[in-house]
Parts: C-alpha cells; structure tokens; sequence
C-alpha cells in the first residue's frame, strides 16, 4: 500500500495496460486510497483486493474477484474463526461493533520459541490469538481494519482512534499525509495532535484553519485539542511506514 500511495505522487503515470488485479497486505488501505490508486493511476478496470494476515497466522482474511468489498481486508478464509472482543469488559462484540479483533486457526502458531510469558499474553483461554488490531464485521462478513489498540489516545475516559482523525484532515484538499498521536496532558490524560504534510500548493495554509476544518466532521470527543503542526517530511521504514 505505502508504495502505490507513493506512486500517487510521481509526476509520470505508470503504464499498466495489461494490469489487472493489484493484491496489498502490510498495512490497511483506506477506501478513499484505493479509489485513488484504482481511478488515478490504472483505471476502473483493475481490481484492488486487500488480504489480511500476519507473521504468527499466515493470510487470516482476503476479498476475490467474486466477492470483493471495496474498504474492507476480505472475509475470513477457510478454517479461521474470529471473534471482536470489547477490551476493557472482554465480552464478544457482534457486527458493526469496535473491538480488538481476535483469530483462531489451523496455521496459527503454537507459541513464541522460548518465550511462554509472550505466548500467554497474546492468547486467551479459548485459544483465541489477540491481534491487537481495532475493526468490525459487517453483516456480510467482510472486516474492517479501523486502528490499533495500542495506538488508542486516551483523551479523559474516551478512546480516540488516531486513523478517524487521519481521515478526516486527509479529507482536505490542503492535506498531503497526516499523523495523529496523543501528547500527556495533567488534566486531559492525552490531546489529540496531528502533523500534516502540505501539498505545495497550500504552503499559505495555517494550523488554525486546518484544526477547525477538521474538527467540523469531528465528534468531541476526537476533537483536535493538541494543535496541529506542519512537517516537510515523516522518517519511514524501507517498506514506506
């Protein structure tokens, strides 16, 4: 995904004619993303499937050509079960519920090599491995990636997402890439903070004004209330994270 968001950038347009299915896994592709990717770059007739996994599982979920849900990573493959748990109760969530998403499965592995505390805290009794990824399932079955646990900001006894915030300021046209994160506060426990990428065009732009745009389609408790502060660039990893 980093690379065909990168590609979005190029000033050429890459030349794919014969292209037809593009397949991602690393990181979620969010649906406005692949939009772009699929109308800008190589047209509506290319297929973008998202497929969902991990080191310690292999693939868990994946969309075909049969049965593709644009936004979503895909519906569990054969022989997986999934339950969304509510992390502070521990109770199973049912569908369009936020929760930490959790696998069973026949390629799941038994255990971290020499290490039973790590491996006792990622599964449960149920056997279940604890991702720590956020999402939902529809009443379709596809899953929704949506953040990470251990990302939440904790803004007084609320949980703030820190990717509903991203989409909301990648939502504006001023906004090139943008990173939400919770910075300590004695009062608050954490403010919402973003930093933002400019496109060139809108160098003039001020933090204000990009605070208030996207605090518009924001509810309040995912208010920007930490500011918002202007970079040239993010340090990535080789893989564009």
């Amino acid at each position: 995904p980093a690379v065909l968001l990168q590609l979005l950038d190029w000033p050429v347009r890459p030349r794919c004619d014969a292209l037809e299915v593009i397949i991602t896994t690393g990181m979620a592709l969010a649906l406005k993303n692949i939009i772009r990717v699929r109308d800008e770059l190589f047209g509506r007739g290319v297929h973008i499937y998202q497929i969902y996994g991990m080191t310690e599982a292999g693939a868990i979920t994946g969309n075909t050509l049969l049965m593709n849900k644009l936004g979503s990573v895909g519906r569990l493959f054969h022989n997986t079960q999934l339950k969304v748990m509510e992390e502070s109760t521990g109770l199973t969530l049912g569908a369009y519920q936020e929760g930490e998403l959790c696998f069973k499965s026949q390629s799941l592995m038994l255990g971290y090599y020499n290490n039973p505390e790590a491996t006792e805290m990622m599964f449960d009794s149920d056997g279940f491995f604890h991702t720590g990824d956020l999402g939902y399932y529809d009443d379709e079955g596809f899953i929704f990636i949506t953040g990470r646990t251990k990302e939440l900001i904790k803004w007084r006894s609320y949980q703030v997402a820190p990717v509903d915030v991203e989409a909301q300021l990648l939502a504006l046209p001023e906004i090139k890439k943008a990173v939400v994160f919770g910075v300590p506060d004695e009062k608050e426990g954490e403010l919402v903070t973003a930093a933002v990428i400019l496109h060139p065009r809108y160098q003039a732009t001020t933090a204000q004004s990009i605070e208030a745009a996207a605090n518009l389609n924001l509810s309040n408790t995912r208010q920007i209330r930490g500011g918002v502060h202007f970079f040239q660039s993010f340090p990535n990893t080789t893989t564009g994270k």
